[in-house]
């Protein structure tokens, strides 16, 4: 196992053990905001995303935040790893078609 191994497991423990991020205050939502649905997003515009960026060599990852207020699309390409939180399932279905567009090409 490699240096870089070794400090990803240790980010990794220390997540875990440490406050969670929303107590923080940097990505708590606000009281007054309502759960975004995934359920309301349209399965084969998520299918058609999750295959466009497969086709292409990379993966996405489609979760939701553990308070329900955001969906959370991980794009994983090559050695990066993109995040993206969306709200509403308008701001989901814009951003799958933005990762269709791009990986349509």
């Amino acid at each position: 196992m490699g240096v870089k191994d070794e400090q990803q497991i240790q980010r990794s423990k220390s997540k875990r053990t440490s406050q969670p991020a929303q107590q923080s205050g940097r990505w708590k939502r606000p009281t007054n905001a309502e759960p975004c649905d995934l359920t309301a997003v349209s399965p084969g515009l998520i299918a058609e995303a999750v295959v466009r960026v497969a086709v292409s060599g990379a993966a996405l990852m489609v979760s939701t935040t553990r308070d329900g207020g955001a969906v959370c699309l991980t794009l994983f390409d090559n050695d990066t790893r993109d995040k993206m939180y969306a709200h509403s399932v308008e701001e989901i279905e814009v951003a799958l078609q933005g990762l269709i567009e791009e990986y349509s090409e």
